[in-house]
């Protein structure tokens, strides 16, 4: 029982951990259903079965499974991080979908915490922990996916502090001289941003990250931790005041007037888009569990996660849409057609085609899914603390709206 207890405690205490670190530690696929079910219970196994076989429906392809983190490096060919179970050891794959075919580029030992491609596929940029003892080691590791050679750079913090621009490969960071711009091709840094320009709107003590706008003509500025920001967007020798932004890493650029953020608390967050133009911001989703913004800049989608259902907002067409399946990390490929997903540590290449001509199937998959959360909801003996009953509602409630 003690054994048992321990073990319901450091979930708990896992998942606080993760949504609550500031400057954005990545999600790594986080199952909130093993948060709040008994993962030994006969529901939560028939629960999970349920969300692995909406993939089986739309004949999803199952590329690989402990996967952490993926992307697009071109149309062509797939680039995400392996980590191996109970060892410091992760593998960074190339994968090529129309044959299939799969290479280990390399080795990489430590924690890797986040990752993010370089929107023209030539870098991948890696935070990596790497620890000994009581002692951590910070590096940002950076891969030439050309070159197939990577390079390593100090880092001052456990936490995520650049941030990629938006066209090209370069990244930004923050020094004791001001914003830097790093280019990898030639290891070469360049102050962009003196700190005296940017130092009066923030405290010292936290990390300012940047985040250009795609034609470079506007900045947001953010600067804080704990899910408690400030931030300013700076155009035209102007700073504007930006409220309510609540995550570093959830934040894109949709287009080179709009950007979307994640606003709201703990189990209660939104997504926002927000007009450069006209300083003021509308609602995509509220009060949901967790959200997960990525952005595909290729055709302007933005994907996010309402209580854990797949969510895309496609900017051209003001368009809404909900799937009828849950993962994280959602990113849709160049042509808009296929979409990568991260669900219970197994990377799922998806059809937006196949899921069109599977709706029905989908739909009735989602009724199951449904039943089960009301099930579950009934047996006190599976449910793993007090803050079940209102995750399983929320669940409930979701499944409920993407049937309407």
């Amino acid at each position: 029982m003690i054994i048992l207890c321990l073990r319901r405690l450091t979930k708990v205490c896992l998942l606080f951990f993760i949504l609550l670190i500031p400057l954005s530690v990545s999600s790594r696929d986080i199952n909130l259903d093993e948060i709040y079910i008994n993962n030994d219970s006969s529901s939560y196994k028939r629960l999970i079965n349920l969300k692995l076989n909406a993939y089986k429906i739309t004949k999803a392809t199952t590329i690989d499974n402990r996967v952490m983190f993926a992307g697009w490096s071109s149309g062509k060919r797939l680039v995400y991080v392996k980590e191996y179970i109970n060892s410091d050891v992760n593998y960074v794959y190339e994968y090529y979908p129309a044959s299939r075919i799969r290479r280990r580029l390399h080795k990489i030992n430590g924690a890797i915490i986040h990752a993010k491609l370089s929107q023209n596929g030539h870098f991948l940029f890696l935070k990596n922990l790497i620890i000994n003892g009581r002692s951590i080691k910070n590096q940002l590791v950076i891969v030439n996916l050309r070159k197939n050679s990577y390079h390593t750079r100090r880092s001052n913090t456990v936490l995520t502090d650049f941030t990629v621009s938006f066209y090209g490969d370069t990244i930004f960071y923050e020094t004791e001289r001001g914003i830097c711009q790093y280019f990898p091709d030639q290891r070469r840094e360049k102050l962009i941003i003196p700190k005296r320009q940017y130092s009066h709107l923030f405290s010292s003590k936290n990390t300012t990250l940047i985040f250009p706008s795609p034609m470079d003509d506007k900045i947001l500025f953010i600067n804080g931790g704990g899910g408690s920001y400030k931030a300013y967007l700076y155009h035209k020798n102007n700073f504007t005041k930006v409220s309510g932004i609540t995550s570093a890493r959830e934040i894109t650029w949709i287009d080179n007037n709009h950007f979307s953020y994640r606003g709201g608390y703990l189990g209660n967050y939104s997504v926002f888009v927000y007009n450069a133009i006209t300083k003021s911001n509308f609602n995509l989703v509220k009060r949901s569990l967790n959200t997960n913004i990525t952005h595909t800049p290729y055709d302007n989608y933005i994907t996010f996660l309402q209580d854990g259902i797949i969510s895309y907002y496609y900017k051209t067409n003001n368009m809404l849409r909900f799937m009828p399946m849950e993962g994280e990390d959602i990113l849709f490929s160049p042509s808009g057609n296929y979409f990568l997903s991260l669900y219970n540590r197994n990377l799922f290449l998806t059809s937006l085609t196949s899921i069109k001509q599977h709706k029905r199937e989908l739909n009735q998959n989602a009724r199951e899914i449904l039943n089960q959360y009301k099930i579950i909801q009934a047996d006190y003996s599976v449910q793993e603390n007090s803050y079940s009953r209102n995750y399983l509602q929320k669940k409930i409630d979701i499944y409920i709206k993407i049937m309407d």
